[in-house]
């Protein structure tokens, strides 16, 4: 009977064995860590309301004469005009640019993820509206400065595909994850997004911002919240009773006055 003796170089079987037992466990080991990285929440994600100075005031009533004359006495007629703030948004409609007005917020991804993740989508849930209650407005008539891209949602047309904002951006007003999208990941974060929403002549409600994304093992979604309140975004009738401009004169006062309505 022929006996053979099985060699790696000058390693006997008896020490091979325990060589590839410790390489099958780094195996094991390196495919459980990767499992576990994709295992609970892709990301934090956090939206939060714009610091930045708003473009108007949306007031429940008009003013009267003493309340705009009141404004005028003050350095900070948008400071003290009781109001909610919102912001320019910039829409192309049937061929011209028609500006309405946003809320806007200042939205954050992070990961902790070894792997990378790209977002891919994002939608709007669980939308609620009635017509606006606002009765009138307050716009500052300042020039200010081009703004940073970014998405905004017209709730009116879709809540599942934002579109491009931003002066310096060739594809403006075109699908967003069209032409974009946000590594996460492996070191990668999504900075600040500028993220507007409007509702023209409407007040809207949602419950979250749902934010789609594809990994490893294939295409998810994980939601944004408002801890436990909804988000909202108001609007504004297409005539509303009263539009009060706010600018500077020549000394730098503060001049308030009242446009003629358009009815």
């Amino acid at each position: 009977m022929a006996i053979v003796v099985i060699a790696v170089g000058s390693a006997s079987l008896g020490t091979f064995i325990p060589l590839l037992g410790a390489g099958i466990i780094d195996q094991v080991t390196d495919d459980a860590h990767k499992k576990n990285d994709l295992q609970g929440r892709a990301f934090a994600g956090h939206a939060t309301r714009s610091e930045k100075s708003p473009d108007a005031i949306l007031l429940p009533r008009p003013l009267s004469s003493s309340e705009i004359d009141y404004l005028n006495r003050s350095d900070d007629p948008m400071g003290i005009a009781h109001g909610n703030e919102v912001f320019h948004a910039d829409l192309f409609q049937q061929g011209h640019v028609t500006i309405r007005y946003a809320q806007e917020w200042v939205v954050t991804l992070v990961s902790d993820r070894e792997a990378p993740l790209v977002v891919n989508g994002m939608r709007i849930k669980g939308l609620k509206c009635k017509p606006a209650e606002s009765r009138a407005i307050l716009i500052q008539k300042f020039e200010g400065g081009g703004e940073n891209n970014g998405m905004l949602f017209d709730v009116t047309r879709s809540t599942d595909t934002p579109i491009i904002i931003g002066d310096e951006d060739k594809h403006e007003w075109k699908p967003f994850f069209r032409y974009k999208h946000i590594d996460l990941g492996n070191g990668a974060t999504s900075g600040d997004i500028r993220l507007q929403v409007t509702s023209q002549t409407k007040d809207c409600t949602w419950k979250a911002f749902v934010v789609d994304y594809r990994d490893a093992e294939g295409q998810h979604s994980q939601d944004i919240t408002n801890g436990n309140a909804n988000f909202s975004v108001l609007g504004l009738p297409r005539s509303p009773d009263q539009t009060l401009t706010y600018s500077l004169t020549g000394d730098g006062r503060a001049s308030v006055s009242e446009e003629p309505a358009n009815h």
